[in-house]
């Protein structure tokens, strides 16, 4: 709070929710407000509104004066009023984490922050065109801290990233080309006129990310012009008399597996109310029992799956490997089937693990292994070049299970059980668009973040991992015969691998330690 000795009215603005930051403006004295609704521009608008005084000094939650800066504008105003309508001063980015003060080499920028609301301007735009008789210069530096760690970055970086394709256009031959030359000129632009490259491996890591920010804001303008961020809406041998929603089930089952022992099937879940229904269409009316754990959805995600008839837990959602523990557990039956709520069974696959459980119990292996296919965001079915996984979900939970990691979660199959291979395919969807892709990326590998090699071997891995991973998916595994899409795929999952180093990097080098430290 260091407008406290400049400013006499305090106005803050929050998002909604914001219990702990409505205890701490007001204890400074600020008046606070709730104005969840509009872009960025419109509650800088309505923020403005809200204040006392015609003059305004606005600042991010993220930025503080220095005591220069304070002091030139105490003073400007103890003069009378000032002599222009608007004034800029510097600021200077405090990356996280390895700056206290700012550095030599840091790059300032100019900010038009303190205006006077009534001289032609009722709004506060971002970038306003001002004549230069009106303008003012303050020599003074205000600091910015926009990041406090990596996860936050992306985050950060992806939500940005949302609204920069919300707001913009571009031709599709003006994309392609800034496509395939823009992770390259925006590393630079971080690394070497940003003056990153003093920051150590801190700065490569920055200047890295940075450059997928930028390749992410260009993949969301295209997945917007072509249509990619959309769900299919119809799935392999999906009925076509199946509703993409959820449905009331007012009738009997009818397909149940006639012969075999009993089999249970699970899924856990969290926030996928517009996916559960996939499966859950094929294994309601299929498996004798059938569970869905829910790690704490806000959406209407438990709603949809009992409106099938399946049993529904919640459990706190501790990570993949746990929930799945846990799910296994609360299975009735000893034989079990794993799904996630984004994978649909294809219909010789189900064949199949009925004729598995038709035979002697001598005949049957202890686990069983099934193809899995991925399917890019917007498509129905899987591509040409598409290589299957082969995932474990079938097996008897007595002799073989789930380990509790937090992510990369597997069943453990022990020396001396048996495993066997399916035949028949499994199609997965794993994400929305490209902005759950993020998301959901993010989340994954701050969980693994405290597994790692040594830290020879992962500065090591930071310098080449971008372009060998791009190289291994691109030219090794095929993506160049999914033309435009397994470009993006390959350098998607090239950032995801480097943001993976980079966490482990954070985590063992000590800066998420020094993010503890409180801003003046």
């Amino acid at each position: 709070m260091s407008v406290k000795t400049v400013a006499d009215d305090i106005v803050v603005v929050g998002e909604g929710g914001d219990g702990d930051i409505e205890s701490v403006a007001r204890a400074f004295g600020a008046r606070f407000f709730h104005h969840p609704q509009g872009t960025i521009e419109q509650r800088r608008q309505w923020s403005q509104g809200q204040c006392q005084h015609d003059w305004v000094l606005h600042m991010h939650a993220d930025e503080w004066l220095g005591e220069s800066l304070r002091r030139e504008i105490v003073s400007l105003f103890a003069r009378g009023a000032p002599p222009k309508s608007f004034y800029c001063y510097p600021m200077v980015d405090m990356i996280y984490p390895i700056h206290e003060k700012p550095r030599l080499w840091a790059r300032t920028h100019r900010h038009m922050r303190l205006y006077h609301r009534g001289q032609g301007q009722q709004s506060a735009p971002s970038h306003p065109i001002v004549p230069r008789r009106e303008m003012g210069h303050l020599r003074g530096l205000a600091m910015c801290r926009p990041i406090r760690d990596f996860h936050h970055a992306v985050g950060w970086g992806n939500r940005l990233s949302s609204l920069y394709a919300a707001r913009h256009t571009s031709s599709l031959w003006l994309l392609l080309l800034r496509l395939f030359g823009q992770p390259f000129f925006s590393f630079l632009r971080a690394y070497v006129w940003d003056r990153h490259c003093m920051g150590g491996l801190w700065g490569l890591s920055y200047s890295i990310m940075y450059a997928a920010y930028r390749f992410t804001c260009i993949i969301k303008l295209l997945e917007r012009q072509r249509g990619w961020a959309q769900l299919p809406q119809r799935m392999i041998d999906m009925p076509a008399r199946t509703e993409q929603g959820a449905r009331k089930r007012t009738h009997k089952r009818t397909h149940r597996r006639k012969e075999g022992v009993p089999l249970s099937c699970f899924i856990i879940a969290y926030n996928e109310e517009d996916r559960i229904h996939w499966p859950l269409s094929k294994l309601c009316d299929w498996a004798d029992d059938v569970l869905v754990v829910d790690g704490g959805s806000t959406d209407k995600t438990v709603d949809v799956a009992r409106s099938y008839g399946v049993r529904v837990l919640s459990h706190p959602w501790h990570g993949y490997g746990e929930q799945k523990c846990f799910a296994q557990n609360a299975c009735r039956y000893d034989w079990v089937l794993n799904l996630d709520a984004d994978e649909w069974p294809s219909d010789a696959l189900l064949e199949e693990i009925e004729a598995v459980m038709a035979r002697p119990e001598k005949e049957r292996a202890h686990a069983y292994a099934m193809p899995r296919l991925d399917c890019l965001s917007g498509e129905a079915s899987p591509r040409k070049t598409a290589r299957p996984w082969s995932i474990v979900r079938f097996y008897h939970r007595k002799m073989v299970g789930f380990n509790d990691v937090p992510f990369a979660e597997e069943v453990i199959v022990a020396q001396g059980r048996r495993i066997a291979r399916c035949v028949h395919v499994c199609y997965h969807y794993p994400v929305r668009s490209f902005e759950h892709f993020w998301d959901k990326d993010n989340r994954t590998t701050s969980l693994i973040a405290s597994r790692g090699k040594a830290l020879p071997w992962l500065v090591l891995r930071l310098l080449t991992e971008r372009h060998w991973s791009f190289f291994r998916m691109y030219g090794i595994k095929g993506g160049y015969r999914d033309g435009l899409r397994g470009y993006i795929r390959s350098n998607a999952f090239s950032f995801v691998y480097v943001l993976r180093i980079i966490k482990k990097l954070e985590y063992r080098l000590g800066w998420l330690k020094m993010n503890g430290r409180a801003s003046p």
